[in-house]
């Protein structure tokens, strides 16, 4: 039932922050216009949709930090969300990076050189705070460990992939939004319903994935 309440709670949050960040893009002019031939929407349209889900998705993690002790009757698993304030601590400078280099990119239309600045910094950020493979799984069997610099390495450029793959993908309405959800459902249930359970992961991606869904309403 807890995850019930977390999800909904999360879709609601972020519906409700999604519409109140629509206005105040409109209200200071961050607008997308169409002039691009990737644009195919006929009139400007807000930006900083990103902000919502950010301020949605962190609000709910905390709060979990934080009531976590007055629920007993979850303490077993939400002790697994507790375990993870590190690298959530990590995650949220990191997001927070990306964050403000979007606000810059979407207000003054940043040229590519100074746009990769930001998810750099980010990713540094979240191999600073030690988040990172040190190994990958052999398809013929085991796994293949990584020593510290092949770690680094690997970690930052599948970050910096993945990071442009959902800035590619951005020039549809909903796209993004939509996979990130099926993305953090499928962990969700594999964190879930299979050997590999890790209840702090399963309630982290329950979260991820309410917020775009809650986004998702009105990016369109």
């Amino acid at each position: 039932m807890l995850y019930f309440y977390i999800f909904i709670t999360s879709v609601l949050l972020s519906f409700i922050l999604t519409l109140t960040i629509r206005r105040v893009a409109l209200f200071f002019k961050v607008q997308d216009v169409p002039s691009e031939r990737r644009k195919k929407h006929s009139k400007p349209i807000p930006l900083l949709g990103g902000v919502a889900p950010f301020l949605a998705f962190f609000s709910v993690i905390f709060a979990l930090f934080c009531f976590s002790p007055l629920l007993p009757l979850y303490k077993g698993e939400l002790e697994g969300v507790s375990g993870l304030f590190k690298p959530i601590f990590w995650l949220f400078i990191a997001s927070t990076i990306i964050i403000v280099g979007g606000f810059f990119d979407d207000k003054w239309r940043l040229k590519p050189k100074f746009q990769i600045i930001w998810p750099i910094l980010a990713i540094l950020v979240v191999l600073y705070g030690g988040i990172r493979a040190d190994v990958l799984t052999n398809p013929l069997g085991g796994v293949i460990q990584l020593g510290f610099w092949a770690s680094l390495g690997i970690s930052f450029f599948w970050l910096l992939m993945v990071t442009y793959t959902t800035k590619i993908l951005d020039g549809l309405d909903g796209l993004v939004s939509g996979i990130v959800p099926l993305g953090a459902l499928t962990i969700f249930l594999f964190t879930t319903l299979t050997d590999f359970k890790e209840a702090g992961l399963s309630y982290i991606a329950l979260v991820l994935a309410g917020v775009f869904i809650g986004f998702l309403f009105l990016n369109f």
